[in-house]
């Protein structure tokens, strides 16, 4: 499209599906449609609250995993990570503001993402999401992050829309990381 739209026709409709300028060139020349990787994942767990696929000239696909707030509270006062009453608290804050996160609640967030079960769950995501891709397109090596992303720290837009450039930017060396160091990623 002259848009910068990227879709897919299926008889007289038309669907978008993503944007030029946020394809994937891989190192091997394949173009990829991040939308397609991250929301592959993203649906397969309320765990996980934003997937950013990474992939341009690089050797195969990662992705950065954002915690869902709430949910990953839940879990964390199933552990025992949490308490019930921390919960409640940061839900009513959430409420009042669902842009926000506070300090206290990425350092809850932070603590339980940390914890074997939510390793364990993102990994299944990843499983999940990567059985309806293309093999090019699966993630192949993946980070989960301490937090959600933010509009405090610029990652979002007013409309809850992934700033793909700036988190691109903002975890560059994270990405580095992921490719140049075995073991510093998770692996589905």
């Amino acid at each position: 499209l002259h848009s910068g739209d990227i879709g897919e026709q299926s008889g007289d409709f038309f669907r978008i599906t993503d944007r030029k300028k946020h394809l994937i060139i891989t190192a091997g020349g394949k173009n990829l449609a991040p939308a397609n990787i991250e929301n592959a994942i993203k649906n397969q767990d309320p765990l996980i609250s934003q997937v950013h696929a990474h992939g341009d000239a690089r050797p195969f696909v990662c992705a950065l995993l954002a915690p869902s707030p709430i949910e990953t509270l839940e879990l964390g006062v199933e552990l025992g990570l949490v308490d019930e009453s921390e919960l409640e608290t940061r839900t009513a804050e959430l409420m009042r503001n669902p842009a926000g996160r506070s300090e206290a609640l990425n350092a809850l967030t932070a603590k339980v993402v940390r914890h074997e079960a939510f390793v364990s769950r993102a990994r299944e995501a990843v499983r999940k999401g990567n059985r309806d891709l293309s093999q090019v397109e699966k993630v192949k090596r993946f980070f989960i992050l301490d937090r959600d992303f933010s509009q405090e720290h610029g990652e979002l837009t007013p409309t809850m829309k992934l700033k793909r450039k700036t988190v691109e930017s903002s975890y560059r060396e994270t990405f580095d990381r992921i490719y140049d160091e075995p073991g510093f990623a998770i692996e589905p």
